[in-house]
This record gives C-alpha cells, sequence and structure tokens, in this order.
C-alpha cells in the first residue's frame, strides 16, 4: 500500500462508530507512508470518503476518473483520520489524482497545525 492508493475499507462493526464517525465499508485514502504501512504493525493511516458531497471545510472533492476508480463523485473526509489494521483493508480501487493530493496535504497542514 501507497500513500495516495485508494482502498476499500471495512469501519465496522457499528458498535465501534459512534457521533459522526464514518461506519461501513467505503472507499478510503492512504496517508501513511509506505515504510510505516509495511512495518510489523499491520496498521495504516487512512481518511475515509464519501459519496455524500457537502460543503464542509474539512473535504476535498473528487471527481471520478478512471485514475482513481471511483464509480461516482465523492469527498475525502480530512478531519475523520484513523489508523486502521491492514486486515480492514481489501481491494485496490485506484490512484488519487496529484493535484487533489495536493489539496488534502494542504487540509493536512492546517487541520493538524504543522
Amino acid at each position: 500500500m501507497k500513500k495516495g492508493e485508494i482502498y476499500w475499507c471495512t469501519f465496522n462493526p457499528p458498535a465501534h462508530v459512534a457521533g459522526h464517525e464514518e461506519g461501513g465499508t467505503r472507499p478510503a485514502l492512504v496517508v501513511s507512508d509506505e515504510m510505516f504501512n509495511t512495518s510489523a504493525a499491520g496498521l495504516v493511516i487512512v481518511l475515509p470518503m464519501t459519496s455524500r458531497v457537502k460543503r464542509y471545510p474539512n473535504r476535498v472533492d473528487v471527481p471520478k476518473s478512471a485514475a482513481n476508480g471511483l464509480s461516482q463523485d465523492s469527498q475525502i473526509l480530512v478531519d475523520q483520520i484513523r489508523t486502521v489494521s491492514t486486515s480492514r483493508i481489501t481491494g485496490m480501487i485506484g490512484a488519487l489524482e496529484r493535484d487533489v493530493r495536493d489539496d488534502v496535504d494542504e487540509k493536512l497542514r492546517f487541520l493538524l497545525d504543522l
């Protein structure tokens, strides 16, 4: 798994999802680097995605494309950073375009005050 790739990720069981957290199986963008993703910890840091487009400041629009493999326009939920077990990751969907990755990186830097 590489930073910038989009995978199916299971954020269940529902009992572990609270408030406005995203649940279910949905696309997720990998934001951790490959060294972390392949470590013995068996973890990866992801941002969930949704096809319910809303105008919130901590979301990044992702138009569907052949490169990213999404079947509908979506948004990356930058404020829902999750560290998950690699066992929650299933098939690869595609890879995010560079300009959208730059938007995600900018929002992460702002959100985390980096």
